[in-house]
This record gives structure tokens, sequence and C-alpha cells, in this order.
């Protein structure tokens, strides 16, 4: 029996009258829109303004992924940096849109000078001593949807100059750039429930064109758009058009 691949559309969906709370709000969120689009720094859009200070060969070029905006950074020699502490917090979730240029190991976020809250976040590898880590990719030089989830034990020692390295990864070998094109990055503060996990999820899902395997479809209101297991056999390159204003 052949498991077709459909081209399904969601119907429109769009939001009007709710409150922040029915969703997790990001305490760090890159976007690339025409207001982020500056060579020394992408805007933080969260409110928090944890605004992210991009290596010196960085460019206010416009590229896109799947017709959306994103920036691209290839063979850095420096990194860039975010000025806020994770030594601070117990857990931390982070969701990222990106395109590899190539097949080598992409970094692209990880903690710096931190005491207890070290991190590493590739396209390849988690480095933390409890990842959960969701991968939705169609290629090595695709469009990626990651998600990870860092969870560590309590701990009052913070470090005087924590703070998080961006575009770039650590390993046993050193320091790991990023290569490739990048659109959207959201770093939560805790732990994020299945829920909401999965609202941000979708949400990236949709738009960047990228499915979730085996994984209901769910809106900020939690209605479910697309339901994984009454459609099974219709479970490839999920499209969907709509607009959920929470999260827009």
């Amino acid at each position: 029996m052949y498991r077709f691949s459909l081209l399904l559309l969601l119907s429109l969906f769009s939001f009007n009258s709710f409150s922040q709370e029915t969703i997790t709000a990001p305490a760090i969120w890159l976007k690339v829109n025409k207001d982020s689009i500056k060579a020394e720094v992408w805007n933080d859009i969260s409110g928090n303004d944890n605004d992210a200070i991009l290596p010196k060969q960085s460019n206010d070029s416009l590229f896109s992924i799947n017709f959306n905006p994103a920036r691209k950074f290839n063979s850095l020699t420096e990194f860039g940096s975010i000025a806020y502490n994770p030594d601070g917090v117990s857990n931390i979730t982070i969701l990222a849109v990106y395109k590899p240029s190539d097949t080598t190991e992409i970094g692209i976020l990880a903690s710096k000078n931190t005491l207890k809250r070290e991190f590493s976040f590739s396209n390849k590898n988690v480095l933390g001593p409890d990842s959960i880590t969701h991968h939705f990719s169609e290629g090595s030089t695709f469009p990626e949807l990651t998600s990870i989830t860092q969870v560590w034990e309590d701990s009052k020692e913070v470090s005087e100059n924590g703070s998080l390295m961006f575009l770039g990864a650590k390993n046993a070998e050193g320091q790991i750039p990023f290569k490739g094109l990048i659109s959207e990055v959201l770093f939560f503060d805790e732990a994020l429930s299945f829920v909401d996990r999965l609202k941000w999820e979708t949400y990236l899902a949709i738009k960047y064109g990228l499915t979730l395997q085996e994984k209901n479809y769910l809106s900020s209101s939690e209605m479910v758009l697309w339901n994984a297991e009454d459609l099974t056999d219709y479970s490839n390159r999920i499209t969907g058009i709509g607009k959920d204003d929470f999260l827009n």
C-alpha cells in the first residue's frame, strides 16, 4: 500500500480576542523583518530588549527561507552575543529555523561564562546535562526546524558576566561557527509544556513550510488545525494558509 504525499491546505484561522495567557511568551525573540535588518545588531522583538550583537563580518542583506526573510552568515571568524545570563534560570527551551549552507555542523546558540548553566546547541548536537530535542528537517542542506529543552538542578550560583554566544556552538574540539541562512530564534526561560511547545512548533512549521512528524498542528488557542492520528496516510508536505494573531 502506498502512502500518499499530500499538499494539504489547512483552513484559514484568525484569532483576535484571546489574552497572552493562552501561550508562554519568549524571553528572546529574534525574527527577520524590515526593522531588524541591521549589520551590527539583530533586534529582540520579545519586548525584553535582549538584542543580539552580531559579528563584525555581518551584513544587512536580505535572503529567504521558503519565501520568508532570512539573514545569511557564512565563514564567521567571530561570534555574536546576547547579554542574557542563563545562570538565573532552571530550565530553557529554544526553537530555531535555519538552512545550513553545507553538510558540516553549524553552531546556533551556547552559554558563555556561566557557572552552572552550560549548554551548546548546533544543528547536529545538543550538549547539556538533561536535553530533549525535536528535529524536523527535509535534508542536511534544506530548511530545518529544531526545538530543544534543557533542564538543570536548582542552583543559586550566578555568574556576574554570564551571557549567550550567538551564531556559534561548542564541542570537544572547540567552537563551531554558523554557516547558512537563519530566520527565527526563540529562547524561553522555562521548559515549555508539551502543548505550548507544539503551539510554537505549529506556527514555525506552517510559516516556513516544514512538516512536523507524527504531531498535531495546534493554534495558540489550542484549536487542532491538523490531526496526525486521523490523517496518517496524508502526513507529508503539510501546508497551511492563515494567521494566528498572537504569534505573528
